[in-house]
């Protein structure tokens, strides 16, 4: 309970994982293993995992900002295409610091110009 997924007041479907009630209540171990294989399909279209990849995996493209809500979107949507399986970790998890992002109306007005910049190279 002292933990929750990041972004959950923000955007929960950003951050549903797949299997995430029978991750929390399995057996706790010294071992770190594959719990479940996971695709970004279905109701988990919109999740976005943190991953550990290689220069292999489609580029991430630097255009794109955190500030305009959209800078993962091209490189998940390649990975969508190439069919990319996510090994979710048992015994294993992110911290971030400094916590839990919560939601505020005046950070949607300031970034609303790195929106609509995103927005356009996007329909590119």
């Amino acid at each position: 309970g002292l933990a929750v997924p990041f972004h959950h007041d923000v955007c929960n479907e950003c951050h549903a994982i797949p299997k995430t009630k029978e991750w929390q209540t399995s057996n706790e171990n010294d071992r770190l293993r594959v719990f479940y294989v996971a695709k970004r399909t279905g109701k988990y279209y919109h999740w976005e995992p943190f991953y550990i990849g290689t220069k292999a995996d489609p580029e991430f493209d630097e255009r794109l900002t955190w500030e305009g809500m959209s800078d993962k979107i091209v490189q998940a949507y390649a990975m969508c295409l190439l069919r990319y399986s996510f090994l979710i970790l048992d015994n294993a998890f992110l911290v971030h610091r400094p916590g839990i992002k919560q939601s505020n109306p005046k950070e949607k007005k300031w970034r609303q110009k790195y929106v609509n910049a995103t927005e356009k190279l996007l329909e590119h």
